[in-house]
């Protein structure tokens, strides 16, 4: 929000919010992080979600006071030890990687932000996806599939496979994405 860089920092068990020019904001100590992984920015809800690896939660923050909103409890969807979050605010989902299961956890945000709901799993050949990332204006969800070096693209509304980046583009063993802005068409 307003350009704030969001860093969840495991060893010390905690959130820290940075301005653009790295000068430091505020932090948050959540007494409840074990073992904080994966952090996502929701733009649409204002909403910081934290994926906690240790216990098996996505903990839901208000991204303007750090305030703790909820903890969802994701074991019950065999989402054990999540890792790595992504969001769509737009479309209302979070993508969630775990590192118990093969494949993707989608989850629907509820109650403005506030909750999830478990909608589905995107599922993987093996234990393959490492590391997601979402361009919210095209609605497309970029996954690196470690196992054969390429990143799979799907649609974050309908969840459907658009294709894969061949490893040729990816390059020969894909470990982090990003993006941003719009995609060429």
């Amino acid at each position: 929000r307003d350009g704030k860089i969001i860093v969840v920092d495991e060893f010390y068990e905690d959130m820290n919010r940075y301005n653009p020019d790295l000068s430091f904001v505020d932090d948050n100590d959540y007494s409840d992080f074990d073992d904080p992984e994966g952090v996502a920015y929701d733009s649409v809800h204002d909403r910081i979600f934290v994926a906690e690896q240790n216990d098996d939660y996505i903990f839901i923050f208000d991204g303007t006071t750090l305030d703790n909103i909820k903890d969802v409890d994701v074991d019950g969807d065999n989402a054990d030890a999540p890792y790595w979050v992504a969001v769509d605010g737009f479309a209302n989902r979070l993508f969630v990687l775990s590192d118990d299961y093969s494949g993707i956890f989608v989850y629907d945000i509820i109650s403005n932000g506030d909750d999830l709901s478990f909608n589905s799993k995107i599922p993987s050949t093996e234990n393959c996806y490492g590391t997601l990332a979402v361009s919210e204006n095209d609605h497309k969800l970029f996954a690196v599939n470690s196992c054969d070096g390429t990143v799979d693209v799907f649609e974050t509304v309908t969840l459907t496979s658009l294709g894969t980046v061949p490893s040729s583009c990816a390059g020969s063993n894909p470990l982090m994405i990003a993006t941003g802005g719009s995609m060429p068409k």
